[in-house]
Formats: C-alpha cells, structure tokens, sequence
C-alpha cells in the first residue's frame, strides 16, 4: 500500500479529524498532499479537505485565518483566537 492510501484508510477513520505531514524541504510533502485531496475530493469522504502550510515557527492567527477562508468564515484582526477555534470547529 503506497503512502498516500495509508493517509487515506487512517482519514476514513471518524476519530481522526486531521493529520500532519512532516519532513525536510523538497521530499514530496506538498505533492502528496496534493494528491490526497484529489483523491478525498473524488471519493466524497469529507464535506471539506483544506491544507494548512506551517512553518516551523507558525503564525497561529494567520493559520486560522487562511483555514476560516477556506471554510468562508470572515474574521478581522481582532477577532480572538478562542473565537475563530470555536467557531471553526462546528
């Protein structure tokens, strides 16, 4: 089973609600990414998939506010971050 199922069979699982893909520049990470959210997309197994870039010293408010984009959510600078979580996780 290539890297890419294994992703796919874990995501199926109801208890799993994200993952993380990890590693050094330039192994493939975007692009296998890339390529389970085409197949996520076909399969039809979530309402949304979405792909957050985090770097190693990540920006929590501009995650959130790049997802709550995604999602259609509108946020403004001061919009606090218990907020933006609660309101992204229903």
């Amino acid at each position: 089973m290539t890297r890419v199922n294994e992703v796919i069979e874990v995501l199926k699982n109801e208890e799993v609600r994200m993952i993380g893909i990890c590693g050094m520049g330039g192994v493939g990470k975007t692009t296998m990414v890339e390529e389970i959210i085409k197949r996520l997309e076909g399969l039809k197994v979530f309402d949304n998939v979405l792909m957050a870039v985090v770097s190693q010293s990540p920006n929590i408010q501009k995650i959130q506010s790049e997802i709550a984009e995604l999602l259609g959510f509108k946020y403004d600078e001061n919009t606090e971050r218990e907020e933006r979580e609660g309101s992204m996780k229903d």
